[in-house]
């Protein structure tokens, strides 16, 4: 295929997909039924699947981009009261600003699509859902938007942090009927990040099909119905009408989900949004891809896996040792008409420049995002909340300084990239 510049794939991307913007802000609002407020006509899929490959308006494509989880609700910058903040809408548009700087073509955004448990979550409780919480979540896909950018979201974690996760549903469905479930732990349905496996076996009820975890489930599904037709006011589409938001994952690490659990939630976004991809959201460090639970689902389109060389004390090895458990997974992948996302991986690293040039060579990636990408106007301390490998762009730090340039030229590479030929290949976007 014939290759294409980086302004070339925003284009493609953007051809005939900006809407004009909403007046005003959203309305704060409790709602109990999914909302009312019309959609504007869905607007055709970006991002397709032929098999194992990705398609951009039906031409292949590799995608290269940024982790970036806190665009819906921030936990490193934090209120009197040491609660989460509203990213604001200066920050969010500053931070697309310079994503797009970088030549990225998709960011994984979790806090857009993982937010439930607390007053400034979009479900603030059971069968309670605030629009307005939302509003930071709407102006970053309206800045996706703007830029071409394709979104990559979670919709619920494994972990018990700050935006909420599968916990949250386990309690409120032992709260709302104690027969056949346990409750989690305190603190783990409040969001102790500091321990945030707590609880993680009571919290597998999440994926069962007794009695209890199927009303678990109903919550979930309830949840997903709400926010697949939460309409942004920036945009004037439902979040299930708008083709930037490209790709739903069910999850971000949830490595105990099992098969029946992830083909039922896979094929319920396809009855609500059928113009998305559905990502299994098993991907974990150390996990193969052919054991995931989507690896036979019907109605998921993509599996992937997240890399971070540690030895058995959780200290740094060399990433080239991930080289043939990468190799091994995109084969999988490949094998089973999927494609292949590397969802995570740091960039921190002296040895980096190695695993650039294996994902780089390796075609058989449809997408890589690194971990991650913290706010443009953003200021940390030194421990960077709770984010070890955070990136600002234009960057200032010394460790910025030091690899992000190598990352910039990485993501440039291989964004919007035309691919031909098989494994090992690739066509690289100048």
């Amino acid at each position: 295929m014939k290759d294409i510049t980086r302004r070339g794939f925003y284009a493609i991307v953007a051809a005939g997909v900006l809407t004009a913007a909403t007046a005003g802000g959203a309305q704060a609002q409790t709602l109990t039924l999914a909302t009312s407020k019309a959609s504007a006509a869905p607007l055709a899929p970006i991002l397709t699947r032929r098999g194992s490959e990705l398609l951009v308006r039906g031409q292949r494509r590799r995608l290269s981009g940024v982790n970036a989880y806190w665009l819906g609700l921030d936990d490193n910058q934090r209120d009197s009261s040491g609660a989460p903040t509203f990213p604001s809408h200066a920050q969010l548009t500053a931070t697309f600003s310079g994503i797009g700087s970088m030549g990225a073509t998709l960011v994984r955004a979790h806090t857009v699509g993982i937010s439930a448990g607390t007053p400034k979550s979009f479900a603030t409780a059971p069968g309670t859902y605030s629009d307005a919480n939302l509003d930071s979540a709407d102006w970053a896909v309206y800045q996706a938007k703007r830029r071409g950018i394709l979104l990559m979201v979670p919709i619920t974690d494994q972990w018990n942090y700050y935006h909420g996760g599968k916990g949250v549903f386990v309690h409120w469905a032992y709260q709302r009927n104690r027969s056949g479930l346990v409750d989690v732990p305190a603190p783990s349905h409040l969001f102790d990040a500091g321990s945030a496996e707590k609880g993680s076996a009571i919290e597998d009820q999440f994926f069962s099909t007794s009695a209890g975890g199927l009303r678990i489930r109903a919550l979930f599904k309830d949840y997903l119905n709400h926010w697949l037709n939460h309409v942004n006011p920036y945009t004037g589409l439902a979040y299930k009408d708008d083709p930037t938001i490209a790709i739903i994952e069910t999850g971000n690490e949830i490595y105990s989900a099992t098969a029946e659990w992830t083909e039922d939630i896979a094929a319920y976004i396809k009855s609500l949004a059928p113009g998305k991809l559905v990502a299994d959201g098993s991907a974990a460090t150390g996990l193969a891809v052919a054991d995931s639970p989507g690896f036979h689902a019907p109605h998921v389109d993509i599996v992937g896996a997240h890399y971070y060389a540690q030895d058995a004390n959780w200290a740094p090895a060399p990433i080239m040792t991930l080289a043939g458990q990468l190799d091994r997974d995109v084969s999988a992948a490949q094998g089973a008409g999927k494609a292949f996302v590397l969802g995570e991986y740091p960039w921190t690293r002296a040895d980096i420049g190695p695993w650039y040039a294996k994902v780089e060579a390796q075609s058989g990636i449809a997408a890589d995002l690194t971990w991650s990408f913290v706010g443009g106007t953003e200021t940390h301390g030194a421990s960077f909340g709770s984010d070890d490998y955070p990136i600002h762009w234009p960057y200032s730090g010394s460790q910025e300084q030091q690899y992000a340039p190598a990352l910039a030229r990485h993501i440039s590479a291989v964004s919007g990239a035309a691919l031909s030929g098989g494994a090992g290949s690739s066509a690289r976007a100048r």
